[in-house]
């Protein structure tokens, strides 16, 4: 199972701004006959997988609508599928319906029970986020925890019949290259990115390319192009780039910038660093 990452660049160096930089992914979908059906209540749905399509059909489907005009009544037919999720973690719920579904992400803790028992509004805690399944849910946790989703028809603007959903989970990862950009560069030289996720825990991913590319002029009044000088995959935590500059570069100021792309994402680079060659 792998988890869609958002990817941030964070070059800190002289001559060169901090930049965010987002980088988004859409999860791929798996193919064969549909999972088993939601759950009855938050705590007997299933573990629902980010990139798996799951289906449902509530006209046919167990189903643990809650009914109850003091908390909850903002949903009459559901079934329902847990989603674990750390700090910091966002999901994006989204599927197709016939009718108007929504898809609600409970606070971890929920239970049939505590909706059924509400007396008022303010003795239950309100859904975190609902919102049309087809507009697609998102949601980012602030705690670690398993998180219920219910999805089923809206009241009484929605009815009953099938639907899908995927998830896809973003994480937040950091890449960065602390006291290494400087004004100035040898024509061979080594540069270490570091790759860490929001905790600081080192990342290894064989699926993401980070890569160092230099711009700069073929010869004099030609347009300046990219280069590719190295690429890597991060391991422990790290991505380490070797690289050679043209032979003659001395004294000249290419601009040098770390880009990063794989199958599962979007492909984003840094603002380029303009570094004067030393030799």
């Amino acid at each position: 199972m792998r988890t869609r990452s958002r990817l941030l660049f964070l070059l800190a160096g002289l001559g060169l701004a901090v930049l965010t930089l987002a980088l988004g992914a859409t999860a791929g979908t798996s193919s064969g006959a549909r999972l088993a059906a939601g759950g009855t209540a938050p705590e007997s749905g299933p573990l629902a997988n980010p990139g798996t399509r799951y289906s449902g059909d509530t006209s046919s489907d167990p189903v643990g609508g809650v009914v109850n005009a003091n908390c909850c009544d903002w949903i009459t037919s559901s079934e329902w599928w847990n989603i674990q999720l750390t700090n910091g973690q966002e999901v994006l719920i989204k599927g197709e319906d016939t009718s108007a579904f929504v898809a609600v992400v409970m606070p971890p803790g929920t239970t049939a029970l505590k909706m059924l028992n509400a007396k008022s509004k303010q003795e239950f805690i309100p859904p975190l986020v609902s919102d049309d399944l087809s507009n697609g849910v998102l949601y980012k946790a602030t705690l670690t925890g398993t998180y219920p989703v219910a999805i089923g028809p809206v009241d009484n603007d929605g009815q009953d019949g099938p639907f899908n959903f995927t998830l896809t989970i973003y994480q937040d990862a950091f890449l960065f290259a602390p006291h290494a950009v400087t004004a100035s560069t040898k024509r061979t030289n080594t540069l270490i990115v570091s790759v860490r996720d929001k905790e600081g825990t080192a990342i290894s991913d064989t699926n993401l390319t980070v890569s160092l590319s230099g711009v700069w002029q073929n010869a004099p009044g030609a347009a300046a192009s990219a280069h590719p000088l190295a690429s890597g995959h991060p391991a422990n935590g790290r991505v380490v780039f070797r690289y050679r500059l043209p032979v003659g570069y001395k004294g000249h100021a290419p601009r040098l910038f770390i880009g990063a792309s794989s199958a599962a994402y979007q492909a984003v680079r840094s603002v380029a660093a303009k570094l004067t060659v030393r030799g």
